[in-house]
C-alpha cells in the first residue's frame, strides 16, 4: 500500500483499468475452458462475459459480464421477491422493484463473502442501480419529454447527455469494483483521491469517462462470444 499511494492519481486510474481487464480475462479464460468441455456434449452454455470497457452502466454490468449468475439470480430471487413484495404491501410500482433489488443484493452479499469490502461493493452496486432506475423513470416523463423535443432535438443531443449523466455512475461503478478486486485499503484510496481531486485530473479522467460511456452505448448492441443479439433479446423478453 505505501507504493501504490506514491502513485500518481493518472497511474492509480490506470492500475484500476488493468484490474478490470485482468479480472475479465480470468473470467473469459475459466468460462471459456468449460464452456468448450459443455458444447462438445451438445450443452448450450451462456455467452462469454462482456468485456469491461464496453460497460458504462451497472445494469449492463450485472446482465452481460456473469450471465449464468444474472438468470439465476433474476429467477430465483428478484422475481419471486417481487412477486411476494407486491402481494404484501401497498407500494408505488417502483418501490416494489427496488426492495427486490435489495433482496438480490442482500443474497449477492451473503454469497461473495460477508466481508467489509464485500459489504462496500454490494451497497455501492445498489446504489448505482437505484439512480439508473430513478434515471430510467424520470426519462419517461412528460418533461423530459417536452426536453428532448425542443431542447436536445436531435438523437445525437440526446446521446451526448445521457454520456455526460452517465459518467458520474460509470466512476462509481469503477470505484466499487475496486473493493471486490483488490479490497478495502484500496477502495478507500481512490476515494480519497476522488475527494480531493486536481483540476487537472478530474478534467482528464471525466474527458476519458465520458468517452468510454460513448463506445459502450455505441456497441450496445454487438452480442458477446458465444451469443447472439437475438437469443438475449428472446432471453430477455421472457424475463420482463
Amino acid at each position: 500500500m505505501e507504493l501504490i499511494r506514491k502513485m500518481p492519481t493518472i497511474a492509480l486510474c490506470g492500475g484500476g483499468l488493468w484490474m478490470g481487464l485482468e479480472f475479465h480475462m480470468k473470467y473469459v479464460i475459466s468460462y471459456g475452458t468449460t464452456t468448450a468441455f459443455a458444447k462438445l456434449d451438445n450443452i448450450e452454455t451462456p455467452p462469454m462475459p462482456r468485456c469491461i470497457v464496453r460497460v458504462h452502466i451497472y445494469s449492463q454490468m450485472w446482465r452481460y459480464f456473469d450471465v449464468g449468475l444474472y438468470r439465476f439470480l433474476v429467477k430465483y430471487i428478484y422475481k419471486p421477491g417481487l412477486a411476494i413484495i407486491s402481494k404484501s404491501l401497498k407500494l408505488p410500482k417502483i418501490a416494489y422493484k427496488l426492495l427486490a433489488s435489495l433482496a438480490t443484493f442482500v443474497f449477492i452479499f451473503m454469497w461473495h463473502g460477508t466481508v467489509w469490502h464485500i459489504f462496500v461493493w454490494s451497497i455501492l452496486n445498489y446504489i448505482g442501480i437505484t439512480l439508473e432506475h430513478i434515471g430510467k423513470e424520470l426519462s419517461k416523463h412528460k418533461k423530459y419529454n417536452w426536453f428532448k423535443t425542443n431542447v436536445l432535438k436531435t438523437e445525437k443531443m440526446e446521446a451526448c447527455l445521457i454520456a455526460l449523466l452517465c459518467t458520474p455512475l460509470l466512476a462509481l461503478s469503477a470505484i466499487s469494483n475496486f473493493y471486490l478486486f483488490a479490497g478495502s485499503e484500496v477502495g478507500d484510496l481512490f476515494f480519497e483521491c476522488f475527494l480531493n481531486p486536481s483540476l487537472w485530473n478530474t478534467l482528464l479522467i471525466s474527458i476519458s469517462l465520458y468517452c468510454c460511456c460513448h463506445v459502450s452505448m455505441a456497441l450496445v448492441d454487438i452480442p458477446s462470444r458465444g451469443g447472439t443479439q437475438a437469443s438475449v433479446k428472446m432471453y430477455e423478453n421472457n424475463l420482463y
